[in-house]
């Protein structure tokens, strides 16, 4: 696992070993990234379900300012803050160690407001419950209006039925699926 563009082109990343958590792969992290576009100018990021933090310290080596990463997993989270350290970025990430799914009061109180956000629970995190979390994050004003919200799944996701979460692209992957809505918030 690297990153793929931007300042860290090419830096490697640690993952926890085991099946604890399910690294995004690079071909369809770098898919990804072009559906979303390759390089940004600022801005907040958001990682939830972050493991490693792939997905948002990509969007930092492409020129977002600052990522909230969260991740349940003590172990998970110390490779991550390794990943963290070994790029230098330590000012410009946060690591929240909590369940994604009562993390929102915190990132409130953090004032967490992110225009690009990355969901990519494990496949077996139930679609009805995932959307129930856009939900919560929605009302509780962790979106910012227009941002980005990208989801992973290991099949079809149709997402909220919510108007504020409109469907902007989808792709496929073998088994990983990739939604991303716009929030208009």
């Amino acid at each position: 696992m690297r990153i793929i563009a931007g300042q860290w082109r090419g830096r490697r990343l640690k993952a926890l070993s085991g099946r604890q958590t399910r690294p995004t792969l690079d071909r369809v992290k770098e898919a990804l990234f072009d559906m979303i576009g390759p390089y940004f100018s600022g801005g907040l990021t958001l990682d939830a379900f972050a493991g490693s933090g792939a997905l948002g310290l990509e969007a930092l080596s492409r020129g977002k300012e600052r990522a909230v990463f969260i991740e349940r997993d003590p172990r998970a989270a110390a490779v991550l803050w390794e990943n963290i350290r070994a790029l230098g970025a330590e000012s410009r990430a946060v690591v929240v160690v909590h369940d994604a799914v009562r993390a929102a009061g915190r990132l409130v109180r953090r004032g967490v407001a992110a225009d690009l956000v990355f969901f990519d629970p494990p496949y077996e995190f139930p679609d009805s419950a995932l959307v129930e979390l856009l939900g919560v994050y929605a009302a509780a004003g962790v979106f910012r209006s227009e941002a980005v919200i990208c989801v992973e799944r290991g099949g079809p996701f149709m997402g909220p039925s919510d108007a504020r979460f409109q469907l902007w692209k989808a792709r496929s992957f073998g088994t990983a699926h990739v939604v991303i809505f716009r929030y208009r918030g």
